[in-house]
């Protein structure tokens, strides 16, 4: 295992985690590439980070991130950033946790074996949706998603597009776009409507106002009632840890629009 380098979040950049000393991440191939294992993974380490903190530990919280992909390996050759880019992204603009992280990334060789992962938790991105852009956005689905849900959220889009771009001044979101530029415009955003998967949790850590829709419209557990998880107990921080519902992300058409 080789270490990469330390990332240190509110906190004074000395020391280093070590994996069997810390939280650690485990990124695998599966869950290195979308937003929303991002987020699950990362997020959880950041609450615990915080629970730790708020009952009485004075220390920075250590987090090991075990990283198999190359670190130029892209999912599209298209897409404007490697994996590992958007990774880091992510951690240098999650708001620090009280007493802050020493984060230390090492490189692994590859494993078939999948890192678990559960839709319970979100942490906020240090900043938060403003809105007042004058547009929204708008991220369509991609081929590479799941082949199961993939055609159904073509048909949706078909008929929600271009009721959207008819309304709005719209601008298109794809990962074509830097990551910086994404999380730019979530945060301008008047409203930003996904299909469900990429920004549509990426927009959960900014805070954004979001509508999104699936392959069956007739889903009434999103959001996001996946996975067997209850919509409603969500694990979350605004000013201290609760558990809730996700307020601003809803169901396209819904009684909110």
């Amino acid at each position: 295992m080789e270490h990469i380098e330390d990332i240190y979040s509110g906190c004074e950049p000395v020391g280093r985690a070590e994996p069997s000393r810390s939280h650690t991440v485990r990124f695998c191939f599966g869950t290195s590439h979308a937003h929303c294992t991002l987020m699950c993974l990362l997020s959880e380490a950041f609450i615990k980070a915080q629970l730790l903190a708020e009952s009485g530990n004075l220390e920075p919280y250590h987090i090991s991130i075990i990283w198999q992909l190359e670190l130029d390996f892209k999912r599209k050759e298209e897409n404007a950033e490697s994996a590992y880019e958007i990774m880091k992204f992510f951690v240098n603009n999650m708001l620090p946790p009280k007493n802050g992280a020493i984060i230390s990334i090492y490189k692994t060789k590859p494993s078939f074996i999948q890192t678990s992962w559960k839709l319970t938790q979100v942490w906020p991105f240090k900043k938060r949706w403003t809105g007042g852009g004058g547009f929204v956005t708008v991220h369509k689905s991609e081929a590479l998603m799941s082949k199961t849900r993939y055609p159904g959220i073509l048909l949706a889009e078909e008929i929600i597009i271009p009721e959207i771009e008819e309304k709005y001044d719209t601008k298109t979101i794809d990962y074509t776009m830097s990551i910086k530029t994404i999380y730019d415009l979530l945060l301008s955003t008047d409203k930003h409507y996904s299909y469900s998967g990429g920004t549509a949790y990426t927009s959960a850590m900014t805070g954004t106002p979001t509508e999104i829709w699936t392959h069956d419209p007739n889903d009434t557990h999103t959001p996001w009632g996946y996975m067997g998880i209850s919509p409603n107990t969500i694990t979350q921080y605004n000013k201290g840890i609760y558990q809730g519902p996700i307020e601003y992300i809803k169901i396209y058409g819904g009684k909110n629009d």
